[in-house]
């Protein structure tokens, strides 16, 4: 039996030869854990249980994250990274720049006792680490959700579910003292079906596929984060050998989604695509054709407004032909649909003109000529 924070002697006789001696070192940790969000919160919840059950393993557990701040129209909505609730009642330790976890964390560091290994945990902190904190800490570790190298970046699980893809998973990584997603594979698990994680959403409105894809891997990365650290998986020589007995993958990158990613594009998106869309990065957007202004000399021209849309509904038998982008108005259900790409269509209950409130689409066809104009009115198509 190994014991923690002791050295043992390890020795083997053979026959004519020189008893050979190893030498193993296993020290308690001293951990600064770096997180923001739902993700992160999970493994910093596993990781706290962890020091009280097993002190050996983790000693010290202190978080790092980034201070609350004010958001929303006119800042009235005060932004609270929720690692913050999961910490309580301890203190977190707040930085937003490198400087600051230099001036912060270095003097927490040089602190640690000696008889202790220092570690750094990143899990969706969104900021690099420096360097300078790597080199002394004595192993450094990132918990991504998705099986690298596939989906390095900032956003793998939402391309996960814009790709249509059926499996996922979660890996640990070392990590890098320069670039995001360049450590050394540490752990990964198994392929995990995204259908069976999906089963488990609580709710089907906003956001819900990628929220509940945040909750459910969150649970299985804090757990295979636990098992790195009790089983001393970052400690290997050779953490090639861990992960590459099973598949292996196609390096991949997965960047923020950006504003111009969400809008529609109606000869090339199937109404099941949409709706997938708006359940994992939010609403998407097209674009209405509306006269520009109300002076007879002006009733020429136009110009593009932006419309949001928020909850929709593939069609799956549609009624009626409808091309790519061209939209009716049904009375009967009270909904806009819209032609999309394969024959497929979208049937609208919300959506949203530009500068104006979430509305349904009685609303919006009924406000429709006085937003564009009689002309632009007539131009039943989103762009």
């Amino acid at each position: 039996m190994i014991l923690y924070g002791t050295r043992v002697n390890l020795f083997v006789r053979r026959s004519y030869s020189r008893v050979q001696y190893y030498s193993v070192v296993r020290k308690p940790l001293d951990v600064l854990f770096f997180g923001t969000d739902e993700f992160s919160a999970r493994s910093l919840i596993t990781l706290q249980k962890l020091a009280i059950e097993q002190p050996q393993v983790l000693a010290k557990l202190q978080l790092v994250t980034r201070p609350p701040k004010w958001c929303g129209r006119q800042h009235s909505i005060l932004k609270i990274p929720p690692v913050i609730e999961a910490f309580k009642p301890a203190t977190p330790l707040f930085c937003d720049t490198r400087q600051e976890m230099l001036d912060i964390l270095v003097p927490w560091l040089s602190s640690c006792p000696t008889e202790h290994d220092k570690m750094l945990v990143a899990v969706s902190y969104g900021k690099l680490i420096p360097a300078e904190l790597i080199s002394m800490a004595d192993y450094s570790l990132n918990v991504h959700p998705s099986l690298l190298p596939k989906y390095k970046g900032s956003a793998p699980i939402q391309h996960a579910l814009l790709n249509g893809d059926a499996m996922t998973g979660v890996s640990v990584q070392t990590l890098h003292p320069e670039k995001f997603d360049r450590g050394s594979v540490v752990a990964r698990t198994p392929e995990i079906s995204i259908d069976t994680l999906l089963g488990n959403a609580t709710s089907h409105e906003g956001t819900w596929k990628t929220d509940t894809l945040i909750n459910e891997l969150g649970v299985v990365g804090a757990a295979l984060l636990r098992d790195v650290l009790i089983n001393k998986s970052y400690m290997s020589m050779d953490n090639k050998s861990l992960v590459d007995k099973g598949r292996t993958y196609k390096p991949s990158w997965a960047p923020t989604i950006k504003t111009k990613d969400k809008q529609v594009i109606w000869q090339t998106y199937t109404g099941e695509h949409i709706s997938t869309m708006i359940a994992v990065v939010g609403p998407v957007y097209a674009f209405k054709r509306v006269q520009q202004g109300k002076l007879r000399k002006q009733k020429d021209v136009f110009t593009d407004k932006r419309v949001l849309f928020h909850n929709v509904e593939p069609v799956t038998w549609p009624a009626q032909e409808l091309e790519p982008g061209h939209f009716v108005y049904d009375p009967e259900r009270q909904v806009i649909r819209i032609g999309c790409a394969l024959g497929t269509q979208l049937e609208v209950q919300s959506l949203q003109f530009e500068a104006s409130p979430i509305e349904t689409s009685e609303e919006f066809m009924r406000k429709l000529r006085k937003r564009c104009g009689p002309q632009a009115a007539e131009l039943t198509i989103f762009g």
